[in-house]
């Protein structure tokens, strides 16, 4: 009997050996693997929730933004090849693919549509990124990049222009600050900014407040560049607030400082602030003096719109070396600018301000805030503050209007294939090291900003993905 316990455990404890050893080599994958999941099969979900998407007879169509799916993840796979068909009800509405990559709601994203790029008529070379060309003067993107003019417009969209970012000499006189800059002109949704930096620390505090006008969380990253290389990055959270119940947050805030032991590398700097339309950054202090700002620039000091997020309505004043900037107010901010000593009027439509070619600084003041400000050029909230980060005129690319203004387009965004009828279809390659697995799940995300506000819609067929792990040997 005791011997027949004795073998029943050692059969049991050899079982389980198996079984871990099994778990581990079939994760481990020494020869690699490949999944190939088809439309129609249960290993990809479909979109949801319900009401944000509407099933139709062959495909699913979005009517709100941030639709989700999931895929299978049986292993530890660590690259995904996305294809799927889309059709747009609007040449201005683009649209983001996206895993989830961490823990909090964040996903890494890649865009999958962008017809007005898609319906460029200029030449285009380069296999990723891509140059567009008004007028063919390159052969190659290597020869553009090696040769990049400084004396026309350069639009990017999509496009890490880091890889242009050449600053000037270092700036004659230059000293550091004795006190701190404040910006506290409120700003909605994504900033990117430039700071000098010479024989000084590099501190900088970023304050954000979540809106809560729509659903899913408001999560921020701020990514710090010098030259082509990410030199930091943080992250502000959600406020815990995920619905749409227009009660704001409260304030947080995300502390860079230079970790030492010296101080670190003059030169320019770029800050990007990743943060969603649905919230606002409040206050950006920093004892670096020399600051400007990249366009589209949402300026939102209007305590009438944005309630106690923001103090009482201030007029707002904008330096910029732009000749050629477009500003855009909304509903309840339509107003009359003053720039270079001009009157404006600003409505919700697209308006362009031509601005004197001079080598002067052009002041706007906006007295509702509350636009969206953008040009081929820089801006800064104080004349003391404004530098030119580097010598070349770049345009961010938001639409076909911007398009009109730019003799060369770079972009990382890959073309679609025609399939006719107004479909195309994708293809993105994800490296998946990043994936955060749930119960075997991988969560993906369809975000497509703007699609209710402006009633538009998006559909989707034909979602197929390829999971692959590479071998041991490989």
């Amino acid at each position: 009997m005791n011997k027949n316990k004795k073998w029943s455990r050692l059969t049991a404890l050899a079982g389980s050996m198996v079984l871990v050893g099994y778990i581990l080599f079939v994760n481990a994958m020494p020869l690699g693997v490949s999944y190939d999941f088809k439309p129609g099969n249960k290993n990809v979900s479909s979109l949801g929730p319900g009401t944000r998407v509407e099933t139709l007879n062959r495909s699913q169509r979005l009517i709100q933004d941030l639709a989700y799916f999931t895929s299978n993840m049986t292993f530890l796979f660590e690259h995904a090849r996305v294809r799927m068909a889309i059709k747009t009800s609007d040449v201005n509405q683009v649209a983001w693919l996206g895993y989830k990559d961490q823990q909090a709601w964040h996903y890494n994203n890649q865009v999958i549509s962008a017809p007005f790029i898609d319906s460029l008529g200029w030449a285009r070379v380069g296999e990723g990124p891509y140059l567009y060309q008004k007028q063919p003067s390159y052969k190659s993107y290597a020869d553009f990049m090696a040769n990049t003019p400084r004396d026309k417009f350069i639009g990017v969209y999509n496009y890490s222009d880091t890889a242009l970012r050449q600053s000037k000499a270092d700036m004659s006189g230059y000293k550091p600050a004795t006190a701190e800059t404040v910006v506290s002109t409120p700003i909605r949704g994504k900033v990117t900014m430039y700071a000098y930096l010479a024989n000084e620390p590099f501190r900088l505090a970023v304050e954000k407040r979540d809106l809560n006008w729509y659903k899913d969380p408001d999560v921020a990253t701020v990514k710090v560049y010098k030259d082509t290389d990410k030199v930091f990055e943080t992250t502000i959270g959600d406020d815990g607030n995920t619905n749409d119940d227009h009660h704001p947050g409260a304030s947080q805030q995300a502390d860079i400082k230079n970790p030492g032991p010296g101080l670190p590398e003059a030169g320019v700097y770029k800050i990007v602030i990743d943060a969603p339309d649905d919230s606002i950054i409040t206050k950006i202090a920093t004892n670096m003096h020399k600051i400007t700002f990249e366009g589209p620039l949402h300026l939102a000091g209007n305590h009438e719109v944005y309630g106690d997020v923001v103090p009482p309505t201030a007029s707002v004043d904008i330096f910029t070396n732009a000749t050629d900037v477009s500003a855009q107010a909304f509903s309840r901010s339509a107003q009359t600018l003053i720039a270079g000593g001009k009157s404006v009027p600003l409505t919700q439509s697209q308006t362009f301000i031509n601005l004197a070619s001079t080598p002067q600084i052009s002041a706007i003041k906006a007295p509702k805030s509350d636009i969206v400000i953008n040009g081929v050029g820089y801006f800064a909230f104080s004349q003391d503050q404004f530098f030119e980060p580097t010598p070349y005129h770049i345009l961010q690319i938001t639409g076909p209007k911007d398009l009109e203004k730019v003799d060369y387009v770079l972009t990382n965004y890959k073309p679609p294939k025609q399939l006719g009828d107004g479909w195309v279809e994708v293809e993105r390659e994800f490296d998946l090291s990043g994936a955060v697995v749930q119960k075997g799940k991988l969560s993906w995300v369809i975000s497509a900003p703007g699609l209710a506000d402006n009633k538009r819609s998006i559909e989707i067929k034909d979602i197929q993905m390829t999971l692959t792990k590479k071998g041991w040997f490989k």
